[in-house]
């Protein structure tokens, strides 16, 4: 996969780059990958390219601090911090005139966080949420999660969250305030959990005005059938939150959506989303 276009820094305190392919448009839809992600991280990107540039759009792909390594010693508030640099270096240095955000997986997370508490949010037309998938409900699958839950816990109690948790508890170095973020209930990235009730819903989405979509894959093998029926949880969050727009399954989707049909699917979910906020 291969892309052309500007490699861009967008935050020269912290070196943090971005890179859009067809910088000339001025409207642009920024890629925000999972743990673990950096450029070129997913391969739906380029039929997704292919796709909102034949309507005008820029395709963006944001580095963070918490990129490819980094989740395990960042955390969400740091990623909006860096995200509404992103989106005031668009605007001011690169003449954008309309964003929408794409979480990959985490990056859905960063979705929630900056709908919720960004500087920018209401600079951005809609945050599309692709594979928004429970990482505590994931985690409580593997072994020793609730002794590193526990774990985690203790260390944030005695001060000590930003000391890294033991080499089992992730294949990425990771510090005791950011697992317990992922994997405790109510963790700051607890946020997409299927066993929440309708007013703990309710209660996580106060504050998230912006426009959501929210599109699970048919066979995400981060959402396992313990989590229920994909279909009643998508349900379940449009009718408790205002903000979600639309919610779609797509069909033979795997998380990382490998399936090139699945991917003409969800690069259709986009177009037609970003075509419709156009019309408004």
């Amino acid at each position: 996969m291969e892309f052309s276009g500007n490699l861009f820094q967008y935050d020269t305190e912290e070196r943090l780059n971005a890179f859009e392919t067809s910088p000339s448009s001025d409207k642009t839809v920024v890629f925000i990958g999972g743990l673990g992600d950096g450029f070129n991280a997913v391969p739906f990107l380029a039929p997704l390219y292919k796709s909102i540039s034949a309507l005008g759009w820029s395709l963006t792909q944001v580095q963070l601090s918490s990129s490819v390594g980094g989740f395990g010693t960042s955390n969400l508030q740091t990623d909006c911090k860096e995200l509404d640099t992103l989106v005031e270096y668009l605007k001011s240095k690169r003449q954008k005139k309309q964003i929408v955000f794409i979480g990959h997986s985490t990056g859905s997370q960063d979705c929630y966080w900056h709908n919720k508490n960004g500087k920018h949010s209401q600079d951005i037309s809609g945050y599309i949420l692709q594979a928004p998938c429970s990482d505590r409900q994931y985690l409580a699958s593997l072994e020793n999660y609730q002794y590193l839950v526990d774990l985690s816990t203790k260390m944030k109690n005695d001060g000590n969250g930003q000391e890294i948790m033991p080499r089992k508890a992730h294949w990425s170095p990771i510090t005791g305030d950011r697992f317990y973020s992922l994997a405790a209930k109510f963790g700051d990235d607890d946020v997409f959990s299927t066993d929440f009730t309708d007013e703990e819903i309710k209660k996580l989405f106060e504050g998230v005005d912006r426009p959501l979509v929210w599109v699970y894959g048919e066979k995400d093998e981060y959402y396992p059938p313990s989590n229920g029926n994909p279909q009643e949880s998508i349900d379940k969050y449009m009718r408790l939150v205002p903000a979600i727009k639309e919610g779609h399954i797509v069909p033979n989707a795997d998380h990382c959506i490998t399936d090139k049909e699945a991917q003409q699917a969800f690069c259709k979910i986009v177009s037609d989303y970003l075509i419709s906020i156009e019309k408004d």
